[in-house]
């Protein structure tokens, strides 16, 4: 599914948390997707749901955020006007 491959790129890309919630199941006949996840500013899955209905939790840590933007310094580059 694409969708699995893609969702980690945003949240690595921004240097933030990406948390992606999906339809799952079936609905009017068409299956969904599913696969909602969260994603570390790494581009890390730390919870992923699978095709079916469920929660998914995952602990985020504010410090692996401010870690990754100091490691990876790329948003102080941004010219914002």
């Amino acid at each position: 599914m694409a969708g699995r491959l893609f969702k980690p790129g945003p949240g690595a890309r921004d240097l933030a948390f990406l948390i992606s919630c999906n339809c799952a199941g079936e609905n009017a006949g068409k299956r969904d997707g599913g696969h909602s996840m969260v994603v570390d500013p790494w581009g890390k899955v730390l919870a992923e749901g699978g095709e079916g209905g469920e929660i998914i939790t995952a602990e985020i840590d504010p410090a692996r955020l401010n870690r990754a933007r100091k490691e990876f310094p790329a948003l102080a580059d941004r010219l914002l006007r």
